[in-house]
Order: structure tokens, then sequence, then C-alpha cells
């Protein structure tokens, strides 16, 4: 099987479903195979209390559009010790715990039950979440950063690198990790002069860093105690870094099972399908339909979590964008782009400002 351009859309799209999560949003990994019939993609994952659990639950296209949301289905959450609930139903196909009727608990195992309206039923295998995870140092540096053009020439871009520096516990037990990012930054629409003084409030722009690739680690054959990465994320210089810029890295610590298939996600990511390459298959989730005759796609996740933040702030980036939304007086009301005038038409953005914004530094 060879990974057509759409299918590797499709991917990209995944990667940053991924990314969004830890801003509140779902994770969805989906893998499109050569079938006739849609397939009902399952993702999802229970974090340390008191993190909610998460379930997104799709249908894939035939036309190899992105998949479509799968309302009205009836999502169970079970753990080892004999404790369940059944999540509530948030709309566009996504299913939230209450965060406390079945905790997260390092150590115990998870699994979840889906029923749609049509009576198909599907179930995960038991998912085991880590004790232990690493301990995350984050620094960045801005350097340029070559790339090539489709013409063949060299370009060098102003960047942003995050390195990590991880400390490993002193345990017998494996390590299987996975790092995602976001980014937060501030958009000031144009302050147009006014009798009042007034001044427009801010939007709050959130966004996923990184999420082309997926970052894996494992300690299994790894010598020593620390693991170091320095060009962890990048992210491009632009006129977004006139204001304060905050960071957030998640550390995902996950069981070898759950490892191994976003593992088999990154070969099938990263596979362009030249004719040199083995055919990539695919990823094998851990979700099972009752009918043998039915095939679903996705993983329900484990996950022991932490994050780490940093900021950046203009004074501390080379930058020699301007501000499109600079107000002057010579400039005429219909040369403002959309955004100078109305900020919330900026992609993800919010008038809501995140709740470590401030604390940040």
């Amino acid at each position: 099987m060879k990974l057509t351009k759409m299918k590797l859309r499709q991917f990209t799209y995944s990667l940053f479903a991924l990314a969004l999560l830890f801003a509140g949003c779902e994770d969805e990994f989906f893998l499109i195979e050569d079938k006739t019939e849609p397939q009902i993609v399952i993702t999802g994952n229970v974090r340390q209390a008191p993190g909610k659990a998460v379930v997104n639950v799709n249908q894939t296209s035939t036309t190899g559009g992105i998949p479509v949301p799968v309302r009205g289905a009836c999502v169970m959450l079970f753990d080892n010790e004999g404790n369940s609930e059944e999540l509530e139903d948030e709309g566009d196909g996504l299913y939230l715990s209450s965060g406390t009727i079945v905790p997260g608990v390092p150590g115990n195992a998870y699994h979840i039950e889906v029923q749609l309206v049509t009576g198909n039923t599907y179930r995960s295998v038991p998912d085991t979440m880590p004790s232990y995870k690493m301990e995350d140092e984050l620094s960045w540096r801005q350097d340029l950063e070559t790339s090539t053009s489709d013409l063949g020439i060299d370009i060098q871009t102003e960047t942003l690198f995050t390195e990590i520096t991880s400390s490993i516990p002193s345990t017998d037990e494996e390590l299987f990790i996975q790092w995602v990012a976001d980014e937060v930054y501030q958009f000031l629409p144009t302050d147009f002069p006014d009798p009042f003084g007034s001044i427009p409030p801010p939007c709050y722009v959130t966004q996923p860093v990184g999420a082309q690739t997926i970052e894996l680690f494992t300690t299994i054959s790894f010598q020593g105690n620390v693991y170091n990465d320095p060009t962890l994320f990048s992210r491009p210089v632009d006129d977004s870094f006139l204001t304060k810029h905050i960071f957030s890295v998640y550390q995902l610590s996950m069981s070898e099972q759950s490892y191994t298939y976003m593992n088999d996600i990154k070969v099938l990511t990263e596979n362009q399908g030249s004719l040199f390459d083995q055919p990539p298959g695919l990823a094998l989730g851990n979700i099972i339909p009752d009918d043998p005759n039915e095939s679903a796609q996705g993983f329900f996740q484990a996950l022991l979590t932490d994050t780490t933040r940093f900021a950046v702030f203009p004074d501390q980036v080379r930058n020699e964008f301007r501000d499109p939304c600079e107000y002057n007086a010579s400039r005429p009301f219909g040369d403002y782009p959309q955004q100078c005038l109305q900020c919330l038409t900026v992609p993800n953005s919010s008038y809501t400002r995140p709740s470590y914004w401030l604390t940040t530094n």
C-alpha cells in the first residue's frame, strides 16, 4: 500500500490535533485503509487525577476527507478496581469523564466500551498507566535554520529551537515517552484613536508546535540517566513574536503497547511511499469491534503526564518584522487586515487569557 498525498495531509491534521489535546481538545491519530466502507476511529486517554478522561469517536470518509464526528454514542470508562463511569457527550464526537468517579491512578489499568446508536459496540484492550515519568528542563535558543526550496535553493530562516534535558528516575521499569507542545501568544488589534481612550482587548492564540513530527523516547538500550535533545521542537520567527509567547511542552509517559502504536504512526507519517520504501501497512491499535467482520482504528491510552512551560518576550528575539496592526494616521482604514479590526478572526483565538499567562516567565 502506498500513502497518497491526501492521506499524508490527514496524518498532518492528526498531529495538529494531538498538540491541542493538552489545550483542552482531543488527540486524533487515524489511519486510512484502502476500503470502500467507512471505519470507526476511537481515540482518547485517561490521565492521572484530577485530569478528565477524553474519548473522541469519528468515522472515516470513503472520499479521503477528514473523518466525521460520531454523536450520540454511549461511552463507558472502566478501571481494574471495578469502577465505571459513563462519559458526557460534549458534541462533535467528543466525550468527557468527570475525573472523579474513575480517577487516573498510576499503576491501574483502564479500558473503554463504546456503543453507537446503531448498536455497534467496540472495546479497548486494557492499558496500564505507568508509575514513573522523567523530569524535564527546558531552554531555548534562536538560530538560523537552513531549508531547501523546490527550486533547490537554500533558504535560511530565523528559528527558535526548544532544547530538553530530562532526568531518568532510578527504577527497573522501562520508560516510554512522547512529547507534544503548543504555544500561546497575545494578538493585539489596532488601537484606533477614539474620544473615550478605550483600548480593544487582546486575543490569545493557541496553536501546536512541531506537530509535523512525533517525538518519542524509550529507556530501552539507553545508557545513562540523562536524556538531551537540543532540537526537540522548532518554530520560525515571525511577526507574532512582537508579543509575549508561552511554550508548553507536555510529557506523556505511556505503556509499551501505546508506545509501539505511536512509533508505528511515526513510521507511517514519515514514509513518503517512494519506490524503495517497504509497504508501511497499518498501525495496530487496541480498539476491537464486537462484530468480527468489522474493523476499527485507534488507541485508548492510560498516560502519566507532566507539563513544563517557558516564556519568550519580544526583547529577547531578533525580529525584523513590523506589526501589521500598528496604527498610522495616514493609513486608510480599508488597508488594515481583518484580524487587526477583529482579532477573533485569527484561527484558534479567544479573549480568554490562560490561567498561567501572568505566572510564566
